[in-house]
Parts: C-alpha cells; structure tokens; sequence
C-alpha cells in the first residue's frame, strides 16, 4: 500500500512542538492557548490507539474517526463545523504518517514477495517430496523439521535478546566506571604476562578502542552464559508444545460423529487440520516465537489430508521424529 503524505505534513517534525504552528494557520492569536490543549488531547488519544498497530487496515482508520467524534462531541470545540474539519484534517495527517511508517516496515517482512522468497526452501522440500511419492504423516513431518531448521535459531535469538539486556543491566561494569577501568587494566596486566608486549602498547595508546575490547569481551561472556541457560528452558518449550500437541490429537474424534459411530474414517475425518490448529495454538500458550506459528500458519490442511487416517502411533512417531531433529540441549 502506497499512502501518499500531503507536501505541508512534511514539515510536521513533532507533533507536540509544532501544534501550535499547524493552528494558527486558523486560529487567531487569542484562540491558540485553548485549541492548542484540545488538538494535543486529540493526538495523544490517536497516537495511543495507533500504538499495537503493525500495518494499514481500515477497521484502525474508522476507530480513529470514530474516537475524533467522540472528542468532539464532548467539547464545546466541536459543535463549530469548521472546527470539526480542522481537527479531522489533524487527525488524517497523523494517521498517514504513522501508517506509512508502520506499513513500510511491515511490508519489509510480510510482502507477498518476501515472503515467497522466504518459503521457497519450504516450496521445494513440499514439491520434491511429493513427486517422489512422500504422503501422509511422512510428509507432514519432513515440512515440520524444515520449520524447525529455519527457525530454531533465530527464535531463539528472539528468546534472549530480553535476558542479556536484563542481565547486562544489573553488572556492575555497567553501572560503575571505576569496575570497567580495573577490567580494561586487568586486561592490560594479562598482555604483559603473556608476552604480547607491542598488543599491550598499542591497547594503551588507543584507550577508546581497548575499552571497546574489553566491553565486547564482557558481553560475549554473558551471551554465552545466557544463551546456554535459556536453550534448555527453550527447547523444552517446543518439546512440551508438541507433546500437547500430539497427545490431543491422537485422542481427536469428529465432532460431527455421534457416540456410536464406528467407522474410523469418519470419525478421524479433519484430524489434520485439528493438530495444525492446535500446534499453532500450543506455540503461542508456551509464548514460543512467532516466527513457529507464522510458518505453521502457511500450512494447508488439504495438503496433509492422508494424515487423518494414519494410526494413533503415526502421530507420535512424527513428535519422535520432531524432537530428535531439534539441537540437543546439551550443545
């Protein structure tokens, strides 16, 4: 989507500094004080609803009229029409420049065509599989491995990106200057033992860039720490969402079905689709990435429909199968 931003909007750096500039292109000088509050009001209220949002939808567009009229209808301000369409004409500049940005930058990760080129390596395994005859729960389970191949690493670089900065917070070379100098020459000391006496020279001679070692140093140090620690907890979250996921489906039976119905075709009858819906579900409860559940997402039911007949024990071979191909925790 291409929004296309009014010339004069440009000049617009801040809201709040430049409200007063955009009024008194209306108001006379007497008038400013009081519009100027209104309009501030009204921004912030559109700036906070427009805050979860990622991308253009007109559901947003229509909440935030929605939201105008409401402010106006409220105030005195608004029972002048020319006042109503100076405040809307305020609220529509805001909502193309902010739903500009969050458009591009959606767009940037969820394009038609990003994302193709993205899933072609999924694209190919689903195609090669199938001319070669692989159906069913096998192919089920070789689409599934290629989404935990993609995604293992950068969900869980996702996972700790939050721990490091919360741990890096609280260590006191962050906090202390005095710590971060002792490291720097403990660093220095270090060089001298082993010899590296020209390292040393260089290091002391350069201080900026020597502390800049010492820093990078100190947070390898805690990454590895923190990406050890939080692998086990996160491969065991993907572990227990499969495992949910498997043990419900294998107990799935039709809806549709009555108590007595017998016939075993009928009563497996969209178990695919169940176990797709519910291993995004599972994803999500145990606040997995959601790089798993957006590649989960692209799955279709009525590729995989052969899996509704496959055996109980089919399934859980496939978690099996699943779980073997995840990093081991020990690495």
């Amino acid at each position: 989507m291409e929004i296309k931003v009014h010339q004069h909007n440009k000049a617009l750096s801040s809201w709040f500094d430049n409200i007063g500039g955009f009024l008194t292109n209306f108001f006379s000088v007497n008038d400013v004080e009081k519009e100027k509050q209104i309009m501030r009001d009204l921004t912030k209220d559109i700036e906070n609803l427009l805050k979860p949002i990622k991308r253009y939808s007109t559901y947003i567009v229509q909440q935030a009229v929605n939201l105008t009229e409401s402010k106006l209808h409220d105030s005195d301000y608004g029972k002048r029409k020319k006042n109503r369409e100076r405040a809307h004409q305020l609220v529509y500049a805001l909502l193309v420049q902010e739903l500009t940005m969050k458009q591009h930058e959606w767009e940037k990760h969820n394009s038609i065509s990003v994302r193709l080129n993205y899933a072609k390596d999924d694209l190919w395994n689903f195609y090669n599989n199938t001319i070669h005859g692989i159906v069913g729960v096998d192919l089920l389970t070789s689409d599934l491995k290629l989404v935990l191949l993609k995604n293992e690493r950068n969900g869980l670089m996702a996972v700790i990106g939050k721990h490091i900065v919360n741990d890096l917070q609280s260590e006191a070379w962050v906090k202390n200057s005095r710590m971060l100098m002792a490291y720097a020459d403990l660093e220095l000391l270090e060089q001298i033992d082993a010899g590296k006496i020209d390292e040393m020279i260089s290091n002391v001679t350069n201080l900026s860039v020597h502390y800049q070692k010492v820093v990078d140093k100190l947070i390898r140090q805690k990454v590895v720490k923190c990406v050890k620690n939080q692998w086990t907890l996160y491969r065991g979250l993907l572990v227990s969402a499969l495992n949910m996921t498997v043990i419900k489906t294998q107990s799935y039976k039709n809806p549709i079905c009555s108590a007595d119905e017998r016939d075993q075709s009928k009563i497996s009858q969209g178990r695919t689709k169940f176990f797709l819906e519910e291993l995004k579900k599972n994803l999500n409860d145990y606040k997995l990435p959601v790089v798993f559940s957006d590649a989960v997402q692209t799955f279709s039911s009525g590729s995989y429909d052969r899996c509704d007949d496959e055996p109980a024990e089919m399934w859980k071979k496939m978690e099996v199968d699943l779980i073997a191909n995840l990093t081991p925790a020990e690495n």
